[in-house]
C-alpha cells in the first residue's frame, strides 16, 4: 500500500506492559496501536469513496485484503493461525523492505462493503493485531471482483 503507517518512537511510549517491563519486547505499544486505529478508521470515507467512484456500494461482498507488519516469525505466525481460524487466506513471511520485519498478507471471507462492517472490522483488526503484537498496516480490495 502507499501509506506506510508513522513508526512511533517506541522508547518514548508509555503503555500497559510499562508495568510489567515488557514494553521494549514490543512491537506495537498501546500509544501507537490507539493512534493507528483511528487513522484507520478515519481514512475509510476515502476509501470508500474510492470504491463507489468505481460502482462497489454497500450492495456489493468482496474479500478484502489486509496487511500486517510485526518483529518476530513467531509473533507472524501465530497471528497467521489466528487469522486462518477465521477461514481467512493468509501467509506470514520477511518483509521485502526491511529483514528485521515480517508481514502477514492475506484475503478474507467476502463481506459487504458498507461502512458500519468496514468500521468494525477495521476496528477488530486493530484489536487483533494489537493482541498478537501485530500492527494492522491496511486493507485493499479488487474493484472487478465478482460478489
Amino acid at each position: 500500500m502507499e501509506n506506510q503507517p508513522a513508526r512511533l518512537d517506541r522508547r518514548n511510549t508509555i503503555g500497559i506492559f510499562d508495568s510489567f517491563g515488557q514494553e521494549d519486547s514490543r512491537f506495537v505499544t498501546e500509544k501507537s496501536f490507539l493512534l493507528n486505529s483511528d487513522k484507520q478508521v478515519e481514512g475509510l470515507p476515502k476509501i470508500l469513496g474510492v470504491l463507489r467512484e468505481h460502482y462497489v456500494d454497500e450492495t456489493n461482498q468482496r474479500r478484502l485484503e489486509l496487511f500486517f507488519y510485526t518483529n518476530t516469525i513467531e509473533k507472524a505466525k501465530l497471528f497467521e493461525h489466528e487469522l486462518k481460524n477465521r477461514s481467512y487466506s493468509v501467509e506470514s513471511k520477511t518483509s521485502g523492505h526491511d529483514d528485521e520485519l515480517f508481514v502477514i498478507t492475506g484475503w478474507t471471507t467476502k463481506m459487504k462493503i458498507e461502512e458500519n462492517t468496514l468500521v468494525n472490522w477495521v476496528r477488530e483488526m486493530c484489536e487483533l493485531g494489537y493482541k498478537y503484537d501485530c500492527e494492522f498496516d491496511g486493507w485493499g480490495t479488487n474493484i472487478k471482483e465478482n460478489d
